[in-house]
């Protein structure tokens, strides 16, 4: 089981150069250069930089009742944070899908981001879907040094609300 997390680390790394703006991914531009981005190390908040795995993904609807997890019951998926770039993997990490299920989640972005400790917008420049192509907000909420619960606000294709993801540091 370690070596395959490694290679899947490893590919994870490669998936973030070849997803780097230029390399052939659905990518919004800004020809006047007139975005301005700050990283997390610029707020002054580290907690967040580093490499995180996703070990649990839930959905609920309006009333408060869970719903199926919106990538089967054994998520996949990595987030790797530098100082001023980010990736987001995530996919449903069954080995095959029941004859009668939906055709397996998976959803990407890379981009620069902002962090002021609770509030996290990826300002997406290459993504999985255009769609994704805005900015991705999220909620943050630390539930230990190495854990934290993410609540999409918005920037997802369809609804966000009622969303939470669970990431765990790897290193």
């Amino acid at each position: 089981m370690g070596s395959l997390f490694s290679i899947l680390i490893s590919g994870f790394a490669a998936a973030f150069l070849i997803a780097s703006p230029g390399y052939g991914q659905v990518q919004k531009s800004d020809p006047e250069g007139t975005r301005q981005e700050h990283s997390g190390s610029e707020n002054g908040n580290q907690a967040i930089v580093g490499t995180w795995k996703l070990i649990e993904a839930r959905a609920y609807d309006d009333a408060g009742h869970e719903l199926a997890p919106p990538f089967g019951p054994k998520p996949m998926g990595i987030a790797v944070f530098s100082t001023e770039r980010l990736i987001v993997l995530v996919a449903d990490g069954r080995a095959s899908l029941p004859p009668d299920a939906p055709p397996r989640g998976f959803v990407s972005y890379t981009g620069n981001y902002q962090f002021d400790g609770t509030k996290l917008v990826t300002h997406a420049d290459g993504a999985s879907n255009p769609t994704m192509l805005k900015d991705q907000v999220r909620s943050i909420e630390f539930t230990g040094k190495d854990r934290y619960v993410a609540r999409p606000i918005s920037g997802l294709v369809g609804q966000n609300a009622g969303l939470q993801f669970v990431w765990e540091r790897v290193r």
